[in-house]
């Protein structure tokens, strides 16, 4: 369809499967009009009629060929940041290489990038879906490792007590009036 964020193939009137192959069926109202879809095992109601035409797809120069990609080491930068060969840093590349060409297929839609780092130098570098090393986005969980690796320096030197400790009291001039406060972020 041509209205998806990611592809859709049609398989009856209102049946298709997205390009993970998972099914995605249409709901309709009285008027005959979609209200809805459902697709593993979950409905999503529809929020809205107005839509731009996009479509995404992980790599568009590559999406029907995928096996054609070929690896190419990433571009040196003025950033601070040494890159090096993958081929010489990894002994079995066969791994990366068929991650690289699955999140082509379209079979890892969330993934934007995939960053390889070693001995201190970028090694592996791609993007997907129309990102590049200056689209900004969201973190999410990739923080968690490095937050947990700050708290347990910030716990080693004495800075805080201990993992549960409230965050908040910390900042209590510089936050004086948060929005959603509850219980859970106050002082024990």
């Amino acid at each position: 369809m041509d209205n998806a964020k990611y592809p859709l193939r049609q398989i009856e009137e209102d049946s298709f499967v997205n390009i993970r192959n998972q099914s995605v069926v249409f709901g309709r109202g009285k008027d005959g009009r979609v209200v809805n879809y459902r697709t593993g095992g979950r409905n999503f109601k529809l929020l809205s009629r107005e839509f731009k035409k996009v479509e995404m797809f992980p790599r568009r120069d590559l999406f029907h060929n995928p096996e054609s990609y070929t690896y190419v080491m990433p571009e040196q930068k003025n950033d601070g940041l040494a890159t090096g060969d993958l081929i010489e840093e990894i002994r079995d590349t066969e791994p990366i290489i068929k991650m690289v060409k699955e999140t082509i297929k379209g079979k890892f839609p969330e993934v934007h990038n995939i960053l390889v780092l070693k001995n201190d130098k970028l090694i592996f570098e791609e993007y997907f879906y129309d990102y590049d090393a200056d689209t900004p986005h969201q973190l999410r969980s990739s923080s968690k490792p490095l937050i947990e690796g700050i708290l347990g320096i910030a716990i080693d030197k004495g800075f805080i007590k201990d993992e549960k400790e409230k965050l908040i009291p910390f900042f209590a001039k510089e936050y004086q009036n948060l929005q959603n406060m509850d219980e859970r972020k106050k002082l024990r």
